[in-house]
């Protein structure tokens, strides 16, 4: 999926309302997350979370690699894969 950058600020103007709802700690704590789709919405809570980049391979080398793959232009992932400045650990 390629969004435009147009498109790129429509979803952030859409998601920033429940990010927000989200941030209240007299309701949530920070393990708690949201997915949406175009028919639901469902609250989730973290209980424990283990993180490896070992067996990601980039698209170019299907080669399992450390090395970071090539973002496109306006990545704000949070992957910690693609290089990119907006990594959240």
């Amino acid at each position: 999926m390629i969004l435009s950058k147009e498109q790129r600020k429509e979803f952030e103007e859409a998601a920033r309302p429940l990010m927000q709802f989200l941030s209240n700690s007299k309701l949530f704590h920070p393990h708690v997350t949201a997915i949406l789709s175009n028919t639901h919405a469902e609250l989730m809570e973290g209980i424990v979370l283990f993180k490896t980049e070992d067996y990601i391979t980039t698209k170019k080398d299907p080669i399992i690699t450390n090395k970071p793959a090539i973002r496109d232009e306006g990545c704000s992932c949070t992957c910690g894969f693609c290089g990119c400045d907006e990594i959240i650990e």
